[in-house]
């Protein structure tokens, strides 16, 4: 997401400011939950003194500003010193005709940008890969691998033609499979009704909130067949069921839903991928996954749907084949980062 949205990317999975922003993001998230801000639900509970909320709200905030305002301004001095391609979003906002944007409009885009890969997108890869270590998921491995090779023959080839296409049409599948299966937020965010409308012959009038159960939404019999409590990608091939768009709920639906919907779809699509041809997914004897839909959760109360802390065994498919995949891949990272002048390590 930090190379997305600022061309930015961290030298080290330990690094403190990384862990600073998930924590932080984390929090942020904790506060527009629908599922534990009982204010949101019962008005009088707003007057209710909950100074250390409140103080924690503040803090947050204020560190999150700092960060994300740090990571901009080395958009800007990046600006100044290179020429070419653009390399992320915040460079595309600072340099094309934006008419109306201002410099508040542009950090929030990034902000939410930010917030949603780092709320979304790990959450549903995380149990869909203990999911794939399975005794369900050995076949769903199988049928994917194969399919894999039929498109582009080689490992070395599906490795690095993953990030700009989706011709796996089984992994595609699979993707549509996850987020339907475990759509990591439960309960999205309210929507109000903007004009009054008649839904199965009840009156609903204008101004009303809605709370859509997409968890509920994304296992509906009617849409996706008798089997809907089943984790199943070939439904989306088979096409046996007519599932009309949104397809799933995962992403919410309509005008408001989710505005990274195409690149949420892409990053799934290649970390699924790159897994599944690089390693045989198994259970580990230590600390097996909870696959089931709804006790997988760490917490239930949180608004993502993070889940519980879990084993997998990875032995890679061919050892020698993936070694040299990413040397080559991290060989052409160095050099590019090194023609863009983009920052390599975490920002100052």
């Amino acid at each position: 997401m930090t190379m997305f949205c600022y061309g930015t990317r961290f030298s080290s999975v330990t690094d403190p400011l990384l862990h600073q922003i998930l924590e932080d993001a984390s929090t942020i998230a904790s506060f527009r939950s629908t599922n534990c801000n009982a204010q949101d639900f019962m008005p009088y509970l707003r007057y209710v003194p909950n100074g250390r909320r409140i103080a924690k709200a503040i803090e947050v905030r204020a560190r999150r500003d700092k960060w994300l305002t740090t990571m901009l301004e080395n958009v800007r001095i990046s600006l100044t010193t290179r020429m070419g391609l653009k390399k992320s979003v915040a460079e595309m906002l600072l340099t094309d005709d934006q008419d109306g944007l201002t410099k508040v409009d542009v950090k929030t885009i990034l902000g939410g940008l930010m917030s949603g890969g780092f709320e979304t997108i790990f959450s549903t890869a995380i149990i869909t890969i203990g999911f794939l270590s399975s005794v369900e998921g050995q076949a769903i491995q199988k049928k994917a691998y194969d399919d894999i090779l039929s498109v582009y023959g080689t490992p070395e080839n599906a490795f690095e033609a993953c990030i700009t296409e989706e011709k796996c049409i089984y992994v595609s599948a699979l993707v549509k499979e996850a987020l339907r299966f475990y759509p990591p937020l439960k309960l999205l965010p309210a929507r109000q009704t903007y004009k009054d409308f008649v839904y199965q012959g009840s009156h609903i009038p204008k101004g009303v909130l809605i709370y859509v159960n997409a968890q509920a939404a994304n296992r509906d019999t009617n849409v996706y067949g008798p089997d809907a409590g089943q984790f199943k990608p070939d439904r989306w091939i088979e096409k046996t069921h007519d599932i009309p768009p949104p397809y799933h709920f995962a992403f919410g639906a309509g005008g408001r839903m989710c505005t990274a919907v195409n690149f949420s779809n892409r990053v799934l699509y290649a970390i699924f991928l790159r897994l599944i041809v690089a390693f045989d997914v198994r259970e580990s004897k230590i600390s097996p996954p909870n696959i089931h839909y709804i006790d997988y959760k760490r917490d239930p109360t949180e608004a993502n749907a993070i889940p519980c802390d879990f084993n997998v065994r990875l032995t890679p498919r061919n050892e020698k084949v993936l070694r040299g995949v990413l040397d080559r891949l991290k060989a052409q990272s160095v050099c590019v980062e090194s023609e863009s002048g983009a920052a390599v390590a975490s920002c100052p």
